[in-house]
């Protein structure tokens, strides 16, 4: 298991007639199922998302919230693309 957690803030100018401000924190959870030999088998991800969007000109803000598992599969998989 291993617990994770991050910031980012980043400004959107080319969806509205004007820029969004944004500032995202990001925590969570990673697990990682092994076989006997030691390779990683499964995957699975906790994480909370918080976004706060904000209009700079008029101060005002729509704050998001999410949570999400992430289930993973390490093997590769065949690729349909090929050259």
């Amino acid at each position: 298991m291993e617990k994770f957690e991050d910031s980012v803030s980043f400004v959107i100018d080319d969806f509205c007639d004007f820029p969004i401000e944004v500032s995202e924190h990001i925590q969570g959870t990673a697990w990682f199922f092994f076989d006997q030999s030691g390779n990683i088998v499964r995957t699975n991800a906790h994480v909370a998302f918080q976004e706060t969007w904000t209009n700079p000109d008029s101060g005002k803000s729509l704050i998001e919230r999410e949570t999400v598992n992430f289930p993973g599969d390490p093997r590769p998989r065949p690729s349909a693309w090929s050259g």
